[in-house]
């Protein structure tokens, strides 16, 4: 997912039978435990699982795509650790178009491996 696109809770049609899209997101919150990479497209969509829209659908699409052309990303640790500690976070004030609500997120690295990570609204 872009990280400069937008999804606002009114534009689009709204599906007729959301419990495609709910399952569909569902099933990709379950995989965001081993792949951060999915993360924030995922969490950004399920914002809307009560009235999504056919932009809301075409987006989860786009991750579906996404994760078909690369299936080998995911959490993986490197067989050569070094104890080298690394911290990565940051924040956005105001950035939900929605909700106006600030959101942050942290990453916790040792050495090039992932092994705990964080976003909020």
């Amino acid at each position: 997912m872009d990280s400069h696109m937008t999804i606002i809770a009114d534009k689009g049609e709204l599906l007729s039978n959301p419990q495609g899209y709910q399952k569909l997101l569902g099933k990709s919150i379950d995989l965001t435990l081993t792949r951060p990479d999915l993360s924030f497209p995922v969490h950004n969509l399920a914002q809307y699982m009560q009235k999504p829209t056919t932009v809301h659908m075409q987006a989860a699409k786009q991750i579906l795509r996404y994760m078909l052309n690369n299936p080998a990303q995911g959490n993986l640790l490197a067989s050569s650790l070094t104890a080298q500690l690394t911290v990565y976070c940051d924040s956005d004030w105001a950035s939900c178009p929605n909700t106006r609500k600030l959101t942050f997120g942290y990453c916790v690295l040792v050495g090039t491996s992932p092994i705990s990570w964080k976003s909020k609204k």
